[in-house]
């Protein structure tokens, strides 16, 4: 896979996490999914999916900047800063984070292994 394929994944799993695409972060993220949340706590694609299909986890705006790709073998680790703005439950999540994503070719699709995030301020 090329640099300019797994900028592309990245940019539709953002576009999915910012439209709460149920379908599309399901073919994204693999079953058993690995993320750390910003307070520490770790989830399961399950549970990631869940946040969205309950609207707990709401955005209006997302980006990202200064974007680093690293391929491993058959892996690919990305890390970006993302802007975001919206909501986790009551909470602003308004702000800039560091996002870092472990992506794996598994049965010819790129799916998202693992990743943690956290805020910047």
């Amino acid at each position: 896979m090329s640099e300019n394929q797994i900028n592309e994944l990245e940019d539709r799993l953002l576009q999915a996490m910012k439209s709460s695409d149920l379908t599309e972060l399901d073919t994204l993220l693999h079953d058993d999914l690995l993320f750390i949340l910003p307070g520490g706590q770790p989830i399961t694609k399950n549970m990631d999916l869940q946040t969205y299909r309950s609207k707990d986890f709401e955005l209006s705006e997302i980006s990202s900047a200064d974007r680093v790709i690293n391929r491993i073998g058959e892996n690919a680790v990305v890390t970006q800063k993302v802007t975001m703005a919206g909501k986790y439950i009551d909470h602003s999540i308004d702000g800039d984070y560091r996002f870092i994503r472990v992506w794996k070719n598994v049965s010819d699709q790129w799916k998202v292994i693992a990743g943690s995030s956290c805020h910047l301020g």
